[in-house]
C-alpha cells in the first residue's frame, strides 16, 4: 500500500538563523524536486543542509513507528532554527522519482513542494518511509 501524508505549517519562531552547512553529497530527491520547482518558476534551487537533514531523518524513525506528522514541529526545531516549514511524507514507494511524482499528484505536497519561500531542505528514509523536510532560516 503506498501511502501519502502531509502537514503545513508556518510559524514564526526565530528572527535570525546563521548559515546552516550543506551536505557534502546531496539526496538524489533534492536534485528531482529542485528541477520540478525550477521547471514551475522557483528560481533558487533547494539547498540541503545537515540541520534538516538530521531532522528528516529523525522523523523517517519516527513514522516508521507511528505514522503521523505528531512531533515533526518539535523534532525540526530540535536541529534547526526556521522561520517557515513544511514537511511531506511517504511510504511503500522503491524508488526516488515514484515518490516524488506521487507528492506532483497530491494537490497538498505539490503546494509544499512548490512553495519558492522554502530555501534549504532535508531528506530522510527509512526503508520505503520518505521525509522532505522543507523551511527558510
Amino acid at each position: 500500500m503506498k501511502t501519502l501524508l502531509l502537514s503545513v505549517c508556518s510559524i514564526m519562531i526565530f528572527p535570525f538563523c546563521p548559515p546552516n552547512i550543506a551536505v557534502a553529497t546531496p539526496d538524489p530527491i533534492v536534485a528531482i524536486v529542485n528541477q520540478v520547482r525550477a521547471d514551475n518558476g522557483c528560481k533558487t534551487p533547494l539547498r540541503e543542509v545537515v540541520k534538516l537533514r538530521n531532522a528528516a531523518e529523525e522523523r523517517a524513525d519516527a513514522i516508521t513507528k507511528n505514522w503521523s506528522h505528531a512531533g515533526n514541529w518539535d523534532t525540526i526545531a530540535k536541529y534547526y532554527q526556521y522561520k517557515t516549514a513544511g514537511e511531506n511524507l511517504a511510504k511503500g514507494f522503491s524508488n526516488d522519482n515514484d515518490v516524488v511524482n506521487a507528492w506532483l499528484r497530491s494537490e497538498t505536497h505539490r503546494k509544499v513542494m512548490l512553495n519558492c519561500k522554502y530555501t534549504e531542505t532535508g531528506i530522510g528514509r527509512e526503508g520505503k518511509y520518505y521525509v522532505q523536510v522543507f523551511a527558510k532560516p
